[in-house]
């Protein structure tokens, strides 16, 4: 059974022993949710990067999950400046509910398809 929805809007503000944990173990389980008739659970894993300001989620999970870009951000990657859409997605993580905005970046070659940034962390 999913816990209860728990929305946050931009940030998270963690216990300091909570985002000691957190960084320790650098990858965490998360279940997505699809805002559906049907209330998708997608299970994925998300790395956490303290050094990226803002959360991403790969493109393809952007299509599974049917989501809808509601705006745009320009992004400094390693690779330059890229305009990237923005989605807004739930997932549960240590039985709370989260909802917040995620760019849009392909992923694919990456080992997780979801980045947790500092946004999240609630650092920035």
């Amino acid at each position: 059974m999913l816990a209860q929805k728990k929305k946050v809007k931009r940030s998270m503000a963690h216990t300091p022993n909570k985002l000691a944990y957190i960084i320790q173990r650098g990858v965490l389980d998360l279940e997505l949710v699809a805002e559906t008739k049907h209330n998708w659970v997608i299970m994925a894993e998300g790395r956490v990067d303290s050094g990226a300001s803002m959360s991403s989620i790969d493109s393809g999970f952007v299509d599974v999950l049917r989501l809808e870009p509601h705006s745009s951000v320009t992004v400094n990657s390693a690779s330059g400046k890229k305009k990237r859409d923005i989605v807004n997605v739930g997932f549960y993580w240590d039985n709370e509910y989260y909802e917040m905005d995620f760019n849009i970046a392909d992923r694919g070659t990456l080992p997780t398809p979801i980045l947790l940034g500092r946004d999240w962390l609630g650092t920035e």
